[in-house]
């Protein structure tokens, strides 16, 4: 009997242990209870190897995250300088920033070569920029870009934080891009509609070249200001009184085009140069083309037209009460 027994403890013993297989003296399957590992039970780190895919965050490379908590700064202008010397071609930077308005003060940043700016949507990154108005003369520009660059998925907004103060004779640009070449892309622009202003740029292009896409503007005197400059803009916006100037003296041909978009005013002036624009599905209340500019617009609205010198075409288009232009 007492064998009996013995022999029945062994079975026993061998079943609560499921699976169990023997190789010299160790058990090769063992299961756990399901819910026995809990958070504090472990020691340790775990290996991502050991985590299933999309349960835990990766760290990209080349990317500086701006955040009010939680990220590798809180200020852009110091996540710029921890990068600058380090991009390059074969290097691309990016800093990406958190949803939060962010105060600029009045010099805003400057993105260097191969950096892009990229917020986390219009309506959740905004920079408030505040050009101390006091200063009559004072200018200021939010964003710089002085190379191969992409600023998108943020808002601008220029704001005056000393009551009573006026807007004499300012000098303000949103994003101001100098002999370098940048994309432009989900932005929104808004600026203060105040006839003390002596200029206010929503994008201005020196010697270089932009794409716009999904900008919209409202408050400034020029939405896109162009000097000796490419440009392509693709469904852009922007209040009644602004709108596109273009100015070439520098002898240059250069050429445009504007698609699915809406301005107050377009300019073209190639005073020194030569001027090729291209206008398609595009609403503007006064086309004005100077010189050596051509324009052909196709299916869009022209509210009128004041040609100085230069060579227009239309097809399928129509003025503001609807009536063919020819």
């Amino acid at each position: 009997m007492r064998i009996l027994r013995g022999w029945m403890l062994l079975v026993a013993a061998c079943w609560l242990i499921s699976g169990t297989a023997f190789a010299g003296k160790f058990i090769e399957t063992v299961r756990i209870q399901d819910g026995a590992v809990t958070n504090s039970k472990i020691t340790g780190p775990i290996s991502a190897a050991k985590i299933e895919a999309g349960y835990f965050q990766t760290k990209h490379s080349n990317v500086v995250v701006v955040a009010k908590s939680g990220g590798d700064f809180t200020d852009i202008n110091n996540a710029m300088l921890s990068i600058r010397d380090l991009a390059n071609r074969d290097n691309p930077y990016l800093i990406k920033v958190m949803p939060g308005v962010y105060h600029m003060g009045a010099s805003g940043c400057s993105l260097s070569d191969f950096i892009s700016l990229e917020g986390s949507g219009k309506e959740s990154t905004i920079f408030e920029i505040d050009p101390y108005w006091s200063t009559v003369g004072t200018r200021s520009v939010a964003l710089r870009i002085n190379g191969e660059s992409a600023v998108r998925n943020l808002s601008i907004k220029f704001i005056n934080e000393t009551p009573g103060n006026q807007y004499w004779r300012a000098h303000l640009t949103a994003i101001e891009i100098n002999s370098a070449n940048a994309v432009v892309e989900n932005v929104a622009i808004q600026m203060p509609d105040n006839r003390y202003c002596e200029d206010r740029f929503g994008v201005k292009v020196i010697n270089g070249g932009v794409e716009l896409r999904n900008v919209t503007g409202c408050g400034m005197k020029d939405f896109l200001y162009l000097e000796n400059s490419q440009a392509r803009v693709d469904n852009c916006r922007t209040n009644a009184c602004s709108g596109i100037t273009l100015l070439i003296d520098d002898g240059g041909s250069y050429s445009y085009d504007i698609v699915n978009s809406s301005f107050g005013r377009l300019t073209f002036d190639a005073a020194n140069g030569a001027v090729s624009s291209m206008l398609k599905n595009v609403t503007v209340q006064d086309l004005v083309v100077m010189y050596n500019a051509q324009v052909t617009a196709a299916h869009s609205q022209i509210g009128a037209l004041n040609n100085i010198g230069g060579e227009v075409k239309f097809f399928g288009c129509y003025d503001n009460e609807l009536n063919p232009i020819n």
